[in-house]
């Protein structure tokens, strides 16, 4: 008689929870029908979309900087960070998914940033760099170059001087050979070569800052 009652009182049970899980879904079915949840999920795309053109606003430059803007930029020395495609300091979750939509080919990135991006140093942005970045910004990789770039500063003293212009003058002409570092230093106008437009870029900028 007891197993009777126990076996009355479980089906009882089942049946409450599963009317009450019946509601929820008919609940949950109304608000999706009437649009809020849906309202709400487009809201949500929306702002993640208008906050992805804020930081990515920033990362783009004009493709037609001159000499002259870049010496404008860089008077007062400008240190890039390895992951920082968007400029805001840090290599973050955010700079992952500017990465993760140049490869797909759904936005542009300017000559910084994807001198940022490319956190392996092999000449290119890809789904390697994505995966380093976003890895690191969880938490569960390092990336392989953390030092950051002071540009203009090709020998790498921690200051940008008529040496720096001198060094990268002596690397174009083939007298000297400026390791990899010193290399990104001095591209100063980021067209991937160590040219006479970085030597005057670097040059002028040693003279301003030496004022």
């Amino acid at each position: 008689m007891k197993s009777i009652n126990n076996k009355g009182i479980t089906l009882i049970a089942l049946v409450i929870t599963i009317i009450v899980m019946l509601i929820l879904v008919m609940v949950t079915v109304s608000a999706a029908i009437n649009g809020s949840l849906f309202n709400y999920a487009k809201k949500a795309s929306g702002d993640t979309k208008a906050e992805i053109e804020k930081e990515q606003s920033y990362a783009v430059m004009p493709s037609n900087m001159t000499v002259d803007k870049m010496i404008v930029k860089f008077t007062t020395p400008a240190v890039a960070i390895y992951g920082d495609v968007d400029f805001d300091g840090v290599a973050n979750a955010t700079d992952a998914i500017l990465v993760k939509r140049y490869i797909d080919g759904e936005t542009e990135l300017s000559a910084q940033a994807l001198a940022n991006g490319d956190v392996n140093l092999d000449g290119q942005v890809n789904g390697t760099d994505f995966w380093l970045i976003d890895g690191y910004a969880m938490g569960i990789t390092t990336l392989p170059y953390t030092e950051p770039i002071l540009y203009g500063d090709a020998n790498l003293d921690g200051t940008i001087t008529v040496t720096d212009a001198l060094a990268i003058a002596r690397h174009a002409e083939g007298i000297i050979q400026l390791d990899l570092q010193g290399r990104l230093s001095a591209d100063v106008n980021f067209d991937g070569e160590i040219t006479e437009e970085d030597q005057t870029i670097v040059m002028r900028m040693a003279l301003i800052n030496s004022d």
